[in-house]
């Protein structure tokens, strides 16, 4: 018989000749030795003999292509390989030889199970659920120190017995306290000599197991509002230890649910400059490459529709495309493959019905060698990791390599594959840490900081499993198929717990009272560890610029100091106050002033700055453009002005007594429509629509309709002007227009403006009405003055071309004229340009996203309710 150990703590020195094996990193750090697990021992174990761990995603497929039995028919592949790693922790020789105990539901998964294994088999691989087992029953022994190992599991404990060799050491503090005494039991019948002596605990285990804790520093829970609050107050201190020289690794942030936690710690420790590490992986599909390979797998699907296409395409990710074509291809809409190959001016090899897997994994590595995917990624390191980690895993895909799949076939794995398969949320090394409770076991750290100590969180609630459940397992325990139970599990998170407290010097324990909009309680490890809680506020001193502010902006005391934001964030607040104070004015503070324009405003201009100045500084100021998408049939805007121009060739026709007929009608419809594709070329031609015919059928009919109505010239007139232009000043602002038809009548000219519909376009008044017509006042009191300054005006009106009707607005005021100019002028020199919403114009504005005008009529209406 060899001689192994048990004792309550590990020697010092630790002897040469004994391998040191750890649970994490940080007990390994602790002890100064190389990181070495007991999940590593028994893979290299089980290297020696051939035996390889299958991947995630090899996992999912082996069981995937399985014939399922008739009662698991419903059941997906990913849950159905959770419940399989349930059963691969005991022998499937003791399943079978309870055959007749189990249920018929459990009887299949126990021979799907079976045969899952002995496919994985075939290809010398291992399920990492077996490992353990698979060790114990194939491991050579050598002398080992196992230390952090405090609640193995029992295929974990078989594993320790079979690699433990002559005079290895098992370290297992605390054994009462833990509830071991089964494992000693179990250990004892193997051999091992159990030396334990007593010993102190560590100051937070007295806290835990003293009837009467001793006193500690500050024997307090902090309570926190919520996590941002609680993250804050906690970074706060670790900057302060930082800047003591404490360091990095001498530090831990522990949450029992890292991933719920880990972007806030990410963002707020970016705003406060500290060296954050997360940790845990997620998912390939997590990842911005993840969301692009889907998207790349839906244009697949789609047969690169325009939809899929141009998120496909992307300048973000396809470093190799050529430049600035992104807003050429949203106007040509590519349909096809082809199309987009003409547009990008490159070629890409078209995805097949069916391939071999090995085709189908060299034309995805061509694809994302073509578009420069790893250039586009160099800005992002953890997609980086994941295309490295993805290449890796694309090996697997091609394998057998001479199957053949179909396009939708590959299609499915791929996308199962970016699923399964995983990669770290932050490469990279140093930092301080964000870890679980069984990352710091065995380790001595010494601060450490508790996060979210809620009810529901710390202990975690159990996974819940539908085919082998809770009560399912007390029976299996019975009949002697040793599976964790709840009581183990819930024993399993004590031991975490009270390995995390041994490992832990200093501590700081907090929980929050509300998240989710829900109140959150405080876990019972709190009262048990005798803390009371207490109320915490924020921090008094604020730890980065943006706290700064914000504390200033709240206190209404933010002073300009040379800070580049600090006076637009003040800008910003007083604008916020005025809107919850219902005032009319929301934003749109651009600058401090703004030069009025040399060159003249246009007529649309003005009258976009009379209704909702932020559109027209959009465009104008801010030179933002709208996505010019083309439409597959004629807008209003191309009819109007294809309907203007057939009226301006029009002209030398209309000047006689005679009108024209249809044929000349559709003659001139046909010129203004190749003016039009020639004038506006991105739009394309609208002759080449299949539709075309009867679009100029209906052209010429509203023509006729309108020449033929006394509405379209008066009696005694005379055209002497089309699409006339002028320039000239108006209360101070230098204006530019077009008139489109001046006639000369007995009493003066006559200036007319064609509208397409009914609608004309009006600004504030004073009143706060959309009712003020300026564009007619302009051209009598601008153009007019600057066309023909000698002659008078006898009226100006509009002509609706749809309806053949005339209209004549009311003449807007001398006084009205001049407030509304200075309101204008104001504007421009205040550098303020607001939103000024109305559904009449709101409507059609390209900006409707960018000032998102419905959301804050939304606010404000429930501020006021």
């Amino acid at each position: 018989m060899i001689n192994r150990d048990i004792v309550s703590a590990r020697p010092s020195p630790i002897p040469a000749e004994l391998r040191v094996i750890v649970p994490n990193r940080r007990a390994a750090a602790a002890l100064q030795v190389p990181a070495i697990s007991l999940e590593d021992l028994a893979q290299r174990q089980l290297r020696s003999h051939n035996l390889h761990p299958v991947s995630a995603f090899e996992a999912w497929r082996s069981l995937h292509r399985l014939p399922k039995p008739e009662l698991l028919q419903a059941w997906p592949t990913d849950k159905l390989l959770s419940e399989i790693h349930t059963v691969l922790q005991v022998p499937l020789e003791e399943w079978q030889q309870r055959a007749d105990s189990l249920s018929d539901c459990l009887q299949a998964l126990v021979d799907l199970t079976a045969t899952y294994q002995t496919a994985l088999r075939a290809q010398g691989r291992y399920d990492p659920a077996e490992r353990f087992r698979l060790a114990a029953a194939l491991g050579q022994p050598e002398p080992l120190l196992l230390w952090g190992y405090w609640d193995s599991q029992p295929e974990q404990l078989a594993c320790i017995n079979q690699l433990a060799g002559e005079g290895s050491i098992l370290v297992l503090p605390y054994t009462e306290l833990l509830q071991q005494q089964h494992q000693l039991e179990q250990l004892a019948a193997w051999g091992w000599q159990i030396k334990l002596e007593e010993r102190s605990p560590e100051p937070w285990l007295q806290q835990w197991i003293a009837p009467e804790p001793p006193k500690v520093p500050e024997p307090i829970a902090h309570s926190y509002r919520d996590r941002e609050q609680e993250v804050r107050s906690v970074l706060g201190h670790v900057k302060q230890l930082l800047q003591q020289d404490v360091a990095q690794s001498d530090i831990a942030l522990l949450a029992a649910d890292d991933r719920a936690y880990g972007p806030l710690v990410q963002q707020i420790g970016w705003e406060y400059g500290l060296p954050i590490r997360l940790l845990y992986e997620i998912a390939i599909s997590e990842t911005r490459l993840g969301r692009w390979l889907e998207d790349l797998l839906t244009a697949i699907a789609a047969d690169f529709d325009y939809p899929s296409g141009i998120r496909v395409f992307s300048p973000s990710f396809c470093a190799a495309l050529p430049d600035g074509r992104q807003r050429q291809l949203r106007r040509d809409r590519p349909q096809k493959l082809a199309a987009w190959q003409t547009s990008l001016a490159t070629e890409f090899s078209p995805w097949p019905p069916a391939a071999t897997r090995t085709e189908w994994v060299g034309q995805l590595r061509q694809w994302l060698q073509q578009l420069g995917l790893r250039q586009g990624l160099r800005r992002w390191p953890q997609d980086l990791v994941a295309l490295n980690r993805l290449q890796q895993q694309l090996k697997n895909l091609a394998e057998p390599a001479s199957e053949t799949l179909t396009r939708q076939q590959w299609c499915q794995e791929f996308e199962q594959l970016i699923r399964i398969s995983r990669t770290p949320v932050q490469p990279g090394r140093g930092g301080v840490q964000l870890d679980r409770p069984e990352q710091i076991v065995g380790a001595q750290i010494g601060y450490v900081f508790y996060l979210g100590l809620n009810e529901g969180v710390w202990p975690a609630p159990l996974a819940s499993s539908t085919l082998i459940d809770y009560s399912d397992r007390r029976q299996l325990q019975r009949l002697g198929l040793p599976l964790p139970t709840a009581a183990s599990l819930v024993q399993q998170a004590k031991v975490q717990w009270i390995g995390a407290l041994a490992a832990t010097q200093t501590a700081q324990f907090s929980w929050v009272r509300q998240h989710d909009n829900r109140e959150q309680l405080p876990s019972a490890y709190l009262e048990q560890l005798g803390l009371r809680s207490q109320i915490t506020p924020a921090a008094d001193s604020p730890h980065s610029p943006e706290e700064y502010r914000r504390r200033l902006l709240a206190q209404s005391t933010l002073v300009d100091d040379g800070d580049p934001i600090a006076h637009s964030a003040q800008q910003r607040s007083q604008q916020v106050q005025a809107r919850l104070q219902g005032e009319a004015v929301w934003n749109g503070q651009l600058a401090d002033s703004i030069s009025i324009p040399t060159r003249p405003l246009s007529v649309t201009g003005i009258i976009q700055l009379g209704q909702c100045p932020y559109r027209w500084a959009a465009s104008k100021l801010l030179n933002l453009q709208a996505d010019s998408e083309r439409s597959d049939d004629p807008d209003a805007a191309m009819t109007g002005t294809l309907l203007h121009k057939a009226l301006e060739l029009l002209t030398p026709q209309l000047k006689t007594e005679t009108l024209p007929d249809r044929e000349i009608l559709l003659a001139i419809v046909e010129t203004a429509a190749a003016h039009l594709a020639k004038q506006r070329p991105r739009e394309g031609d609208l002759r080449q629509h299949p539709r075309w015919t009867a679009f100029q059928l209906s052209y010429v009919n509203l023509l006729e309709r309108l020449l033929r109505s006394p509405n379209f010239r008066s009696p005694d007139s005379e055209i002497i002007a089309v699409e006339q232009a002028f320039e000239g000043q108006w209360q101070g602002l230098p204006v530019r227009g077009t008139i489109d038809r001046i006639d000369r009548t007995s009493a003066g000219l006559e200036l007319i403006d064609y509208k397409l519909g009914s609608t004309t376009q009006k600004v504030w008044d004073t009143d706060q009405k959309l009712k003020l017509d300026l564009q007619l006042a302009l051209y009598q009191e601008v153009g007019a003055a600057a066309i023909a300054p000698d002659q008078p005006v006898a009226q100006v009106r509009y002509l609706h071309m749809r309806k053949a009707e005339a209209s004549q607005p009311k003449p807007a005021e001398a006084t009205e004229l001049e407030q509304l100019a200075a309101r204008l002028k104001q504007a421009f020199e205040g550098g303020h340009f607001p939103i000024r919403p109305h559904d009449s114009y709101c409507r059609y504005c390209d900006f409707a996203g960018l000032c998102r005008h419905s959301e804050l009529k939304q606010e404000v209406d429930h501020e006021a309710d």
